[in-house]
């Protein structure tokens, strides 16, 4: 209703360079652009699920194959447990919320919730 102050905003979209472009007039304030583009990504790439399995007897943790590595972490998020070149871990806890984190022999990484009774 004021055609001083505002004008309707003018939008642009390059679906080549994946650019979205915004006008915009307002009296006294002046003219701006923006432009809103999509990035192709981080780089990083997703991590790989190992197909390593994943049992618990007791208070041992007992894995399908060795694996490189073991973390046993906590509900609270400290680590009470790391052994390498292993299939298994046995932990001093014996109860409550465990998160089990390994890399396998390839490289690829899992992590499993727990919980020992």
């Amino acid at each position: 209703s004021n055609s001083y102050r505002t004008a309707v905003p003018s939008v642009e979209v390059n679906e080549v360079s994946k650019v979205a472009t915004l006008y915009l007039y307002t009296g006294e304030n002046g003219y701006g652009v923006y432009e809103f583009k999509i990035n192709a990504g981080t780089g990083v790439d997703n991590t790989t699920k190992s197909n390593v399995t994943l049992t618990v007897n007791k208070n041992t943790i007992q894995l399908s194959e060795n694996v490189a590595g073991i973390e046993v972490y906590n509900i609270t998020g400290q680590r009470v447990a790391h052994v390498r070149n292993t299939s298994k871990v046995s932990l001093a806890e014996n109860k409550g919320v465990f998160i089990v984190s390994f890399t396998d022999i390839n490289g690829n990484s899992d992590v499993h919730k727990v919980i020992i009774r």
